[in-house]
């Protein structure tokens, strides 16, 4: 159970820090450009849009660092749980329902990674917040 909780919990970290990591690095200006006319004649108002689009890579850099470091590990998870809600909102405003279910996945994802928080041995959480 705790190396499952281990691998799941990196698994999740390296998706969100690299799709960040990676999008800031390499394309956060072409991402940006291609991804806001798509809300365009949504209901979202466009400076809304764009103000969150630029808080997702950063997000997913901070999410994806602490699940990995297992550092604030539920806030993280609570953290990851809202910001894929939000692109849920995104995907579904903008009549994007294909995608909605990958983001479903990640839901149950979260899920079990909350619920089998006392599995998570390996994690600075342990060592920072042990009491004792």
């Amino acid at each position: 159970m705790q190396i499952g909780y281990l691998l799941m919990r990196l698994m999740l970290g390296v998706n969100l820090f690299l799709h960040g990591f990676i999008r800031t690095l390499t394309e956060y200006g072409l991402w940006m450009e291609a991804t806001l006319p798509t809300f365009e004649g949504t209901i979202l108002p466009m400076f809304l849009v764009e103000g969150f689009l630029y808080l997702i890579p950063p997000a997913e850099i901070v999410l994806g660092a602490f699940l990995l470091l297992g550092l604030f590990t539920r806030t993280a998870l609570i953290g990851s749980a809202l910001l894929f809600l939000a692109l849920e909102i995104g995907h579904g405003v903008r009549h994007n329902f294909g995608d909605m279910h990958v983001l479903m996945h990640f839901s149950v994802y979260l899920w079990a990674l909350l619920v089998f928080r006392k599995s998570n041995w390996l994690a600075l959480d342990n060592k920072l917040f042990a009491s004792s």
